[in-house]
C-alpha cells in the first residue's frame, strides 16, 4: 500500500510547475511499469496529457516513454507490426476525451518520426476488413479509434481504403449496441 501512495504521490507531480519534477516522475512511472506496478498504470495514462506541455523537453520525454512502453519495450528492439497495433488499440481502451485527443497527438508525433509504420496501419485495417463474426466490437472500435488518428494526418489512408472502411462499418451482420458505436465511430 506505500508503494500505490508513492506512485500516487510520483502521478501527482506530474502536474508540476518545475519541468525536473515532471521528467523525474515520467522516469519513475515508466521503471514502475516496466517492473509491473500495477499502480504505475494510471500515472502512466495520466502522462498522455503531457504532449501537450509547453516545455519540448517534456513533450519529448512523454514520447519518448510511449515508445520505450509501448514500441520498443524490449531494450530498444522495435516490436512487430502486430504488437505495435495491439498496444496502440489498448491505449483507447477506457480512455477519457481528454486522453483520446492527447492519444492523436501523440500518435501523430509517432508517424512523423516513423515509429508507426504502413504495416502496422496495414493490420488495423484488416482487422476491420478481415475480421472473424467472434471479434469483440470494441476491437473493432479501438481499431476504428486509431485509424481516424492516422487519418486525421494522412488522408490518403482513408480516400484509399473508403470502400473497406464503409464495408467494414456498416455491414456487421448482427447488430449489437456496440456495433452500432462502430458504425457511429466509423462516420
Amino acid at each position: 500500500s506505500s508503494g500505490i501512495n508513492a506512485e500516487y504521490g510520483v502521478s501527482q507531480l506530474l502536474a508540476s510547475k518545475s519541468a525536473s519534477d515532471i521528467l523525474e516522475s515520467i522516469d519513475f512511472l515508466v521503471s514502475a511499469y516496466e517492473f509491473g506496478l500495477k499502480a504505475a498504470e494510471l500515472g502512466i495514462r495520466k502522462m498522455l496529457v503531457l504532449v501537450f506541455n509547453g516545455d519540448q523537453n517534456v513533450r519529448d520525454a512523454v514520447v519518448n516513454a510511449y515508445i520505450r512502453l509501448y514500441i520498443k519495450p524490449d531494450s530498444g528492439k522495435r516490436q512487430s507490426s502486430e504488437a505495435i497495433a495491439e498496444n496502440l488499440m489498448k491505449m483507447t481502451h477506457g480512455a477519457t476525451l481528454g486522453e483520446l485527443m492527447s492519444l492523436k497527438e501523440l500518435v501523430k508525433l509517432l508517424l512523423d518520426k516513423e515509429h508507426i509504420t504502413p504495416r502496422s496501419i496495414k493490420v488495423l485495417l484488416d482487422l476491420l476488413v478481415d475480421r472473424s463474426p467472434d471479434t469483440p466490437p470494441h476491437r473493432l472500435n479501438s481499431a476504428t479509434i486509431v485509424l481516424t488518428m492516422v487519418a486525421a494526418e494522412d488522408y490518403t489512408l482513408v480516400t484509399q481504403n473508403i470502400n473497406l472502411l464503409a464495408a467494414a462499418g456498416f455491414s456487421t451482420g448482427h447488430v449489437t449496441p456496440g456495433h452500432v458505436t462502430l458504425a457511429k465511430t466509423m462516420c
